[in-house]
């Protein structure tokens, strides 16, 4: 056997053999979470008029899996449903992330968030204007691009 495929051999194999101590330190975390928000909302008019539009208490719920491999995101989708008088949406956000800092009492997560708004209908049961040419009930579905961070 030559000197190269001696070398390739015993490379080969100490990469296997170091392979698994090394990933034992290494972990797959799957993390799932229900969140609650609470909002308040008054809406104003051109004559001074001002409604109240109470949204229920909504729920987010979300998923985050992460890894170990440094140069790939960890991916993180959350579901809120949004629901009011006049108005509401599902909302869906994608989540790539990374861990810039994580130790025992800290962490600090930074990345990109794609959310889509489905579903939305907005002025429902009414128009706000007087302009009889407005139609009464809108629906849209919109996609934003937002900046990512938790601490």
């Amino acid at each position: 056997m030559n000197k190269l495929s001696l070398a390739t051999v015993v490379a080969s194999a100490a990469l296997v053999m170091a392979v698994p101590a090394h990933s034992a330190e290494k972990e797959f975390t799957t993390k799932v979470a229900i969140d609650a928000w609470f909002p308040d909302g008054k809406v104003g008019s051109k004559d001074g008029a001002v409604r109240d539009n109470d949204v229920d208490a909504s729920q987010a719920f979300s998923i985050a899996f992460e890894h170990p491999y440094p140069i790939l995101p960890n991916v993180k989708v959350r579901y809120t449903p949004v629901k009011a008088d006049r108005f509401e949406y599902d909302q869906i956000d994608y989540t790539g992330y990374y861990k810039l800092l994580e130790t025992d009492g800290l962490q600090f997560d930074v990345g990109l968030t794609l959310t889509q708004f489905a579903n939305g209908e907005f002025n429902k049961g009414g128009s706000v204007s007087t302009d009889p040419a407005q139609p009464a009930n809108q629906s849209f579905s919109e996609t934003a691009i937002n900046m990512y961070a938790d601490a």
